[in-house]
């Protein structure tokens, strides 16, 4: 029994603890359509979205962010930046949107 709690340990360790959050009551801005989606939840796992779904759903994860009267948009391009000091422009550029 010993040696199977230690295999299993290992064996964790190496594949890794799935990571899920779930953003709620968000309010998601589609581009495309150009519409707002009101009260809508995002199931993150392992940092790529695989659910989008109305806040009636019961969804759950690991940690849970709460959004209500927040917005939700696409990350942001610039194309073409001088950035001059990493240390303030990029804590500036992400805190803008652009990632």
């Amino acid at each position: 029994m010993k040696y199977l709690l230690t295999a299993a340990a290992l064996l964790l360790l190496h594949t890794g603890f799935a990571q899920t959050t779930l953003i709620k009551n968000a309010v998601i801005v589609d581009v495309e359509k150009g519409k707002l989606l009101n009260n809508r939840q995002l199931l993150i796992n392992n940092g790529i979205i695989t659910v989008i779904s109305k806040s009636k759903t019961l969804l759950r994860a690991d940690s849970v962010i709460d959004a209500k009267g927040m917005y939700l948009i696409p990350g942001l391009w610039d194309f073409h930046t001088h950035i001059w000091n990493d240390a303030t422009t990029i804590p500036l550029l992400i805190a803008n949107g652009v990632t």
